[in-house]
């Protein structure tokens, strides 16, 4: 039938919609639904449950949506987010055994500017150090690398895209995006 619109079961997707959202278009209200951060767990080391409440947290305090999830990578959820026309991202976290060593003992994580994945490195050995980051500096260094892979930001002289975070090691606090990319990303896709 021209024009009209297939009604999707609310048992199917948890809500009623239709197919006029589609894969990756979004409708108004899907937009307020925020996107999904999707960790893949490649370093057994990382207690994921405090990770990923603890990034979330960290996110919407910076901007992100209220509505942004964080969670464990699942095919479904992905295939669910992308029909609904939800944003999402990857984020991973392996050890340096499994990634191999970096170039130099400063890289403690990696993502290409808008490629919607970020790579975090977790506990292991590079160029014969240790390298074991408490939960404080891996959400600091998967928050600098969402703002490279998800959000496009480079390098900057403040706040969580400081181009060195050596001298962040070992912190005891959060960093936060400086305000104006804070008000970026209230602007963007994936904030509030």
């Amino acid at each position: 039938m021209a024009g009209a619109s297939a009604t999707i079961p609310s048992s199917f997707f948890g809500s009623s919609g239709t197919s006029a959202g589609g894969l990756g278009v979004a409708t108004n209200q899907q937009e307020k639904q925020g996107g999904i951060i999707f960790v893949h767990n490649l370093d057994p080391s990382v207690n994921y449950s405090e990770f990923n409440k603890t990034l979330r947290e960290h996110l919407i305090k910076n901007g992100f949506s209220e509505n942004t999830q964080v969670t464990m990578y699942s095919g479904w959820k992905s295939f669910k987010a992308k029909w609904k026309g939800m944003p999402t991202a990857n984020l991973i976290i392996q050890n340096f055994y499994a990634a191999g060593a970096p170039l130099d003992d400063g890289v403690l994580g990696f993502a290409k500017l808008g490629s919607n994945t970020a790579l975090v490195y977790g506990k292991g050995s590079i160029l014969g150090k240790q390298h074991n980051p408490s939960m404080i500096d891996l959400i600091n260094i998967a928050t600098h690398e969402i703002g490279h892979g998800i959000l496009s930001f480079d390098h900057s002289e403040t706040g969580s895209m400081r181009a060195v975070y050596g001298s962040g090691r070992g912190r005891k606090d959060l960093i936060d995006f400086d305000s104006e990319q804070q008000e970026t990303i209230k602007t963007s896709i994936w904030g509030q």
